[in-house]
């Protein structure tokens, strides 16, 4: 895997917290919970600006606890 350090951290912390991280066959990471359900897709690198932050709602709507937020 291609990641940028900051997604690197996220997949440790929500593997950490229970989550599975799937690599999909073009590149983004799919998280699914406890259940299997899916919760969110997302790519190994950001650009600046509020994509992150756009991809870590679904996952803190989901229970997954983040430092910086």
């Amino acid at each position: 895997m291609n990641m940028d350090k900051v997604v690197r951290q996220i997949v440790k912390a929500l593997e950490a917290q229970g989550f599975d991280v799937i690599e999909t066959k073009n590149g983004r990471l799919q998280v699914v919970d406890r259940d299997g359900d899916w919760i969110a897709t997302f790519p190994m690198r950001f650009k600046a600006g509020t994509g992150l932050d756009n991809a870590l709602a679904p996952l803190r709507r989901a229970g997954f606890r983040w430092p910086d937020s």
